[in-house]
């Protein structure tokens, strides 16, 4: 959490980082493994690869200084599932009220929303189409199931 009109803020973000911030709504900015997915007006989740976390922090931490701005771990708390290909869009119509069709939810846009009674961010990693599912880990089974279930309709299977 910061200002994003502080340029001393966005400046720290980028250099604990290495990820420009994103500055519009249901925006996405990525380098690499690492991103960062706008979450509100002054709040934002900053995505790497596994056993990063604590560098990660330290180094936001240390960025931020005596700026109000805040940073905490809460990659426990969330499941990621992924859903690809083709039909990837009519599956995740099945359970959620965004317009997900291409010239309206593109890729590199993020949004939290609903998805069959979870409340989830969906990123459109890339037009594969590939969403990434941010999901409470409470709830990741019941929507892989649902995920499961849903995919039949249209002859797909699930990976794990």
């Amino acid at each position: 959490r910061g200002t994003a009109s502080d340029p001393a803020f966005v400046a720290a973000v980028k250099s604990a980082t290495g990820v420009d911030l994103p500055m519009w709504a249901n925006s996405v900015t990525t380098n690499g493994d690492r991103q960062i997915l706008w979450l509100g007006p002054n709040e934002w989740w900053v995505t790497a690869k596994d056993g990063e976390a604590d560098t990660l922090l330290s180094a936001l931490r240390n960025a931020f200084g005596s700026l109000h701005a805040t940073a905490c771990d809460v990659s426990e708390s969330r499941a990621i599932l992924a859903l690809k290909g083709p039909k990837a869009r009519d599956v995740l119509a099945r359970g959620i009220s965004l317009d997900l069709h291409p010239k309206v939810f593109k890729a590199g846009q993020c949004a939290q929303t609903g998805l069959s009674r979870c409340n989830v961010l969906l990123h459109l990693a890339d037009d594969s189409p590939r969403f990434e599912i941010y999901v409470l880990k409470s709830f990741s089974d019941y929507l892989w199931r649902w995920l499961e279930t849903v995919a039949v309709d249209f002859d797909l299977g699930i990976e794990a």
